[in-house]
């Protein structure tokens, strides 16, 4: 058995113990049937007469296995069930062992050395100061309610590795702010058939044009925020089923902007056409394997052909050091220039050709088109801050 089960076990049977018989009547019911003295059983026990009284007053600052080895002989009862019983009867020991079970649950659901990473915690070591802001941020009563977000999806293990801890934070960050935005409009994939065509001539415009896709997939209830790329995990993006509603994830994986694009059409691929199996599963994420064995090579593929096809590529390869003609050729397409570069990067990279470093004065930084939904859930106080900064934001028309 773990330490984490035998501290649950101990837990458990402590509150039931508290409607059971002590230790004290125990012994004062075993002692009138055998019409033996104190001292006559401190002497059957080989326990001096004063610590056998601490002990059955509750005044004994411990008990060490030998002496309730003794206890348990005598009594007649298992030694790990009396240890239990004597224990109910302590307060301080109760107080110990429910700080032990908590601090094993943190250290074993939480990857500190990244949450510190991030500026979600300051110490990895003051597990009181950890648990206060995992509470506070989460709005939890007790740590343990950690369990209760996304019940049995995904988080199963017994042992969880620090990429299996940072990922399921992730996802359990971005579904409590899904669930708590909780999107008034509704969703009808005939919407969204609609709106799909308008959304390239928007990568034109670096600094908003994000962002205004964002706010009118919100208008026909798909949700879409940014969480900053975890280390620890492969996470580019994702597409949840919350309250009813499809939401969409986008992180700043290799912090490109042509990627933010690119990770957005992939993820609205997964709504038009894979909605019912995510729907099932509550999240499927981009960049990680899951169970649902979606093709993420079909996502892609919609994903290049609706935003720069692979025989535009082809056509403006041999002049793709000519930035007036690429630029000329993206404003036709109604693209950034950018997408062009990067779709280029990425084919002569499929070709075992290295042009990552060519074009990166054309390339913004996503961190630019996606300032206003940048958050950072994890910087603040609480995550309701952050759910009303988006709701505001969202619902604005720039």
């Amino acid at each position: 058995m773990t330490d984490k089960a035998i501290l649950q076990d101990i837990n458990d049977i402590l509150s039931a113990s508290k409607h059971k018989k002590n230790l004290r009547e125990l012994y004062t019911e075993k002692r009138d049937s055998l019409e033996l003295s104190d001292n006559q059983i401190s002497d059957v026990l080989g326990i001096q007469y004063k610590s056998l009284m601490r002990i059955l007053n509750n005044e004994a600052q411990k008990i060490d296995y030998v002496t309730l080895y003794k206890f348990s002989r005598f009594l007649n009862v298992d030694i790990e069930e009396l240890g239990k019983i004597y224990m109910s009867d302590d307060s301080e020991t109760v107080v110990e062992i429910d700080l032990a079970r908590r601090n094993t649950y943190i250290v074993e659901n939480f990857d500190l050395k990244d949450l510190k990473n991030i500026g979600l915690i300051k110490s990895v070591s003051n597990l009181r100061e950890i648990e206060k802001r995992l509470l506070d941020f989460f709005q939890f009563e007790k740590i343990t309610d950690y369990d209760g977000l996304m019940t049995g999806v995904m988080f199963s293990k017994t042992k969880l590795t620090p990429h299996d801890k940072m990922r399921s934070f992730w996802v359990k960050s971005a579904h409590a702010l899904f669930k708590k935005i909780d999107n008034p409009n509704d969703y009808l994939r005939s919407d969204l058939v609609d709106l799909i065509p308008k959304i390239r001539p928007y990568t034109q415009n670096v600094r908003k044009g994000f962002l205004i896709v964002a706010q009118a997939l919100y208008n026909i209830g798909i949700t879409v925020i940014f969480q900053r790329y975890l280390t620890n995990t492969q996470v580019r993006g994702g597409t949840f089923f919350v309250n009813g509603k499809p939401c969409i994830v986008i992180t700043d994986f290799n912090k490109s902007y042509p990627t933010l694009w690119f990770a957005l059409i992939h993820e609205l691929y997964h709504v038009l056409y894979d909605l019912d199996r995510i729907q099932k599963n509550i999240f499927h994420l981009t960049g990680e394997p899951d169970m649902l064995l979606i093709e993420e090579e079909k996502a892609n593929d919609f994903a290049r052909e609706f935003l720069f096809s692979n025989e535009k590529t082809k056509f403006i390869a041999s002049l793709i050091h000519n930035h007036v003609v690429v630029s000329n050729y993206a404003k036709e397409s109604q693209v950034h220039p950018s997408l062009i570069y990067a779709f280029f990067q990425h084919d002569k990279s499929m070709d075992g050709e290295d042009y990552w470093g060519a074009f990166r004065d054309h390339i913004p930084k996503s961190d630019i088109a996606v300032e206003h939904l940048n958050l950072v859930p994890w910087e603040k106080e609480t995550i309701d801050q952050s759910v009303e900064e988006l709701k505001e934001i969202l619902i604005k028309f720039v």
